[in-house]
Order: structure tokens, then sequence, then C-alpha cells
């Protein structure tokens, strides 16, 4: 079998890069192989997509289940702090749905969809990457591609398989869809934060409707952990169990791993691009990835069908300069948030809690949140504790020293 261009993973990042290839370009015969038998199925997400995500890359609205417009965030020891905006910020979608509907865009354009198919090794001749083997049913094929486009995630074999270096460090997540919750406010999801229930991460109750929420969790251990601490956060934790009648019910369960610590150190080899998951492209401090796991897929479509035009494969190496030109940055500050929130202690926590209701600095995060650009805040946040050093000298050496060992 052979195609122009192969793109591995029916997720959003890979069908949405194989739908803009096809809109860039005409004549050429594109693939996308996914390793289940419905596109969608099993769900991998929270669901949450920004506001920017869908105007800039014009995604489709159907989906969308419900608008956020802030955020309830809980310290460890229960302490409160409110950030909401007047505008909505972010979509809670049916991440199923939402899937279909972006593979769905891809087919219509041309682009030739086949399931149940599993990447396993890379094809080589003259020692460059030219193709895959894959697992189609209880079969195996040949796919030859003048360029692919790694889009399948964190357990992507043909990535190992062609030596990128893959991401070891990992988040196991846990997530149910309960039903009745009294959460705070229908426009604003809830983050806790306590190394007791989620060590390394955070738990999240995500409003869908009236009465169904997405309650899940993230911690540093397994995903049987995960499963266990999340029920024990629903059971047991001082502020969210009060939220949980004695009758609630469970409607859908989703586990999977989030990769931290920023995207991988290489991306590109010979004509395989990497995206999504699969390159890191995602945010250390939630695990939310599609805004740019897709916006790179856009990218990388281009340099595809640059490198298509100009019958030169090997020039997807601008894909590497370019993505990270644009989002480099502020995903490497992402991880070193992420290291730096894990370096603190519960207590600390506690303090930095605290001391933004002490000093009234909420509507700073208001101004200067940002879902997607979550760095934009720390330079005016950290200007209004120009003061802590003298107020809490104990607070800043703690401070100081997580800042220290996250940028190690």
């Amino acid at each position: 079998m052979k195609c122009d261009v192969l793109v591995i993973g029916g997720g959003p990042s890979g069908s949405y890069a194989a739908k803009e290839i096809a809109t860039l370009a005409k004549g050429y015969k594109i693939l996308l192989i996914e390793d289940h038998k419905v596109i969608g199925k099993p769900v991998q997400c929270a669901g949450k997509i920004s506001t920017r995500a869908c105007r800039e890359l014009n995604l489709p609205r159907k989906s969308i289940l419900n608008t956020v417009k802030g955020s309830y965030f809980y310290s460890p020891s229960g302490h409160l702090i409110l950030a909401k905006k007047r505008i909505p910020q972010a979509y809670i979608v049916d991440r199923g749905a939402f899937d279909k509907e972006l593979c769905q865009e891809a087919q219509d354009k041309g682009v030739e969809v086949l399931l149940k198919t599993k990447g396993l090794k890379p094809l080589r001749k003259n020692g460059k990457i030219c193709g895959i083997v894959a697992r189609q049913n209880s079969s195996h094929i040949k796919i030859h591609a003048g360029v692919i486009i790694d889009a399948e995630g964190v357990r992507s074999l043909i990535a190992k398989e062609c030596g990128f270096p893959i991401k070891r460090n990992f988040v196991s997540s846990f997530q149910m869809e309960i039903s009745p919750v009294l959460y705070e406010d229908i426009e604003s999801v809830e983050v806790y934060f306590s190394s007791k229930y989620s060590p390394g991460f955070f738990a999240w109750i995500i409003p869908v409707n009236e009465h169904l929420a997405r309650v899940g969790i993230g911690v540093k251990g397994t995903l049987k952990q995960a499963s266990q601490n999340l029920l024990y956060f629903i059971k047991k934790h001082p502020a969210a169990s009060k939220k949980f009648g004695k009758n609630w019910e469970i409607k859908n369960k989703l586990a999977g791993l989030i990769p931290m610590g920023g995207p991988v150190p290489i991306t590109v080899k010979d004509s395989v691009m990497l995206v999504g998951d699969t390159a890191g492209h995602l945010k250390s401090t939630t695990g939310g990835g599609l805004y740019f796991g897709m916006s790179c897929g856009k990218i990388a479509a281009k340099v595809a069908v640059d490198a298509l035009n100009n019958e030169t494969p090997l020039q997807v190496r601008n894909y590497e300069s370019l993505w990270r030109k644009r989002f480099g940055s502020e995903l490497k500050k992402s991880a070193n948030m992420r290291k730096f929130v894990n370096r603190l202690h519960d207590s600390t926590l506690d303090s930095l809690f605290n001391i933004v209701s002490e000093y009234n600095l909420e509507p700073l995060l208001e101004r200067f949140g940002d879902i997607d650009y979550q760095s934009s805040f720390i330079r005016p946040f950290a200007s209004k504790l120009s003061f802590l050093p003298f107020k809490n000298p104990k607070l800043t050496f703690e401070l100081l020293k997580a800042i220290v060992l996250a940028n190690a």
C-alpha cells in the first residue's frame, strides 16, 4: 500500500493534521490509521478546550456541552480562591463526538481512514524511514509513505521503534462522570490541591450540565492508584465529599497517562514528524493538550505539503524549528511550573493561598490568567509579591528553593 502522507492516530491532533493537508493540497493520497475500531473511543481526555483553540483553528462546535468562565481553587487545607472572567474561556465538549466530527471533516476532504490498524515498526530504504509495518485486524500490511505524521499518543510503537526519545515521566489519571453533583458554579471548574489525595498533580470537578460532572484525579503512581485515590477523594475530602449525595451514580469512566516534563528533545527524524502527546505538546501544569496538539498538527501539515510539492521529503526537518519558535518557550515554562508546584509542601501552598486572599491578588489571576499561555501571570504575580522576603522570609526561602530545583 502506498500513500503520500501517512497520519498515525485518529485523535484531534492526527485528524486535524490530515484535514489541513487535504485542504492545502489536492491530488495527494492521505491515509489516516487508527488502532481502535471506532473514532473517539475510548475517550482519553477531560474534554476541556479553550475558546482560543476553537476560534483560531475553526473547530466544530456541535459537541459543546457547557461553557466555562473561571475556576475555584482549593488549597490542601481547604482555602478557596475564585478566578473568573466576564467572557467564556473554555468549552466542555463531548470528546467522543468531537473526535468523530474532526475525523469526518478530514474524510470529507478526501482523507482515507483505516480503523483497527496499528503501526508496529518503521520500514527503511537506504537507511531512511520510508513507511511502516502495521497490523490490520489479524494481518500485517506494509504502508509506504512520503511523509509520516505520528499523532498516536504516549503509547506510540512507531515513535519508539524509530528511535525517538519518548517521555518516561507520566502522571496517571482517572476520571468518572458522576450524577448528581452539587458543584459551586456551572460556569467554573473546581481544582483541588493536596498531596494526600493527588500527589504530583491535582483533582478536579468539571460541570457538564445541571447535575452531571466529570470528577477526576491525577497522581504520580499507577492507574490503579489513581482510581483508588479518586474514590478516596470523593468519599473523604472535607469539601468535595459534601457535593456527592448518598445515591450518586457513575455514568462513564476513563483512564490514561499524561506525559510530564515538556516536549521530547527531538520531534523529526527522516520524513517522520511527531505531533500531540507523542511529542509532549501539552501543558504540564494541567495535562491539557488540545490547543497545542492541533496547532502543531497544523504546522506539520503545512511542512508536509511544502515537502511534497518540492519533492524533498527530508524538508520536514523545518517542522522542528517552526513549532518550537511558536510554542517551545511556553511548553518549557509550563513544565518548569509543574516541577515548581510539585516541589512545594502542602503547608507552603496553603501559605500562598492565604497571601493571595490577604493581599487581594485574585483580580491579578483574573486579568493575566490564560488557559493556554499559563505562564503569562508569573511576572505580574511575582512583582506583586516583592514584599514577601520582608513579610515572610521562611516562605520566600521555600519558594526560591522550589524555583531553583524546578529549573535544574
